[in-house]
């Protein structure tokens, strides 16, 4: 189902007519009701007994606000939320990817990528919640995919509270970006992440491709690595204890991790100052531009992406993950998500 907001489509929900039309309740005020709710700041199924006889969503519903018939309640809606089915699932997160296409009026001449996750805390028995050292909470961790210079949402996938972050990230981006291919054949695609992202699959299938995909992402520092930054790290302690004025260099070198199929750019950024030394490492396929561009411009940008996540947290409640079960839950985060794309419309 498509659903028409001001004129324009958000076709972000798309709900398999045959598990809701049994439902007592008019199935076409679901979309309605369960996009729009957390819009209006409401966070799960609960706020629903209070919002089924609210006027305004009755109209949005394209009904009378002064029509008898209340939208769906709690009951109703949590009995949706757990029969959705991993196909189903799959199909509401391509119909994102599809929003995200249909958002540009021509193809672009280049998107970016941006991957990150963020913790989404958990206070019940909810299935494959599990504890996160890093956060020191049990939790999920929702991996999000957003345009990084739009801030346009690309795909939301919730995931189980730990683990290795970089399992199952190449042959997610490669999906991605082959469906992305198919409309888009000339925009360059710009993969970035942090080094969690780092992974050497993706890597390998991007630079085989030669068709214009690139990645930017944090490499986590090795011996290796060290080895080869050493004199740069020398150099910059020494200048910095001669003059006592903080340093700040960058350099770049080619780098083949044993894993990898092909060499690749390798930039170093290294600070010197008060608090000690701070070494950082980004690998890239670019070559032409200057490592401090790489890194300052390109790479740090992606630091965007955290406002993007609070609003998607503190705005739109997507971390209220109250079902017990995991599509549920998966569900629910699409629910708000659609929120977002819906809101960001307005604002571009």
């Amino acid at each position: 189902m498509i659903i028409i907001y001001k004129g324009f489509t958000c076709g972000v929900i798309i709900f398999i007519m045959s598990k809701v039309t049994s439902y007592p309740a008019d199935y076409q005020t679901f979309p309605t009701l369960f996009e729009l709710e957390p819009v209006a700041g409401f966070e799960d199924a609960d706020d629903c007994d209070r919002l089924c006889g609210d006027g305004i969503l009755k109209m949005c519903a394209g009904r009378s606000a002064s029509d008898e018939m209340d939208l769906a309640s709690q009951p109703t809606m949590t009995r949706l939320e757990n029969r959705l089915s991993r196909k189903e699932l799959l199909d509401i997160g391509e119909s994102f990817i599809d929003d995200f296409i249909a958002s540009y009026e021509s193809e672009p001449d280049s998107i970016i990528i941006d991957a990150d996750d963020t913790n989404a805390d958990t206070y019940g028995a909810q299935q494959l919640t599990l504890f996160n050292a890093y956060y020191g909470e049990y939790c999920y961790m929702p991996l999000l995919l957003f345009e990084g210079r739009s801030g346009k949402l690309i795909l939301p996938v919730l995931r189980p509270g730990r683990g290795n972050k970089a399992i199952n990230i190449a042959g997610l981006l490669k999906r991605l970006i082959l469906k992305l291919r198919k409309k888009w054949k000339h925009t360059q695609i710009i993969v970035r992440g942090d080094s969690h992202f780092c992974s050497h699959d993706f890597m390998d299938w991007a630079t085989d491709r030669q068709d214009g995909i690139h990645f930017i992402s944090g490499l986590a520092g090795n011996v290796k690595l060290k080895r080869k930054s050493a004199n740069w790290l020398d150099t910059a302690i020494a200048s910095y204890e001669a003059t006592g004025e903080e340093v700040r260099i960058f350099h770049s070198f080619m780098y083949k991790a044993s894993s990898w199929k092909h060499q690749q750019r390798v930039v170093v950024k290294i600070e010197v100052n008060n608090l000690g030394t701070n070494v950082r490492y980004v690998v890239t396929d670019f070559k032409g531009q200057r490592s401090s561009f790489i890194y300052s411009d390109c790479y740090c940008d992606r630091g965007r992406m955290e406002q993007m996540i609070s609003e998607l947290k503190n705005g739109l409640k997507a971390d209220r993950m109250s079902c017990n079960k995991f599509t549920a839950n998966q569900f629910r985060l699409y629910l708000h998500c659609a929120a977002y794309v819906i809101l960001h419309s307005f604002q571009a």
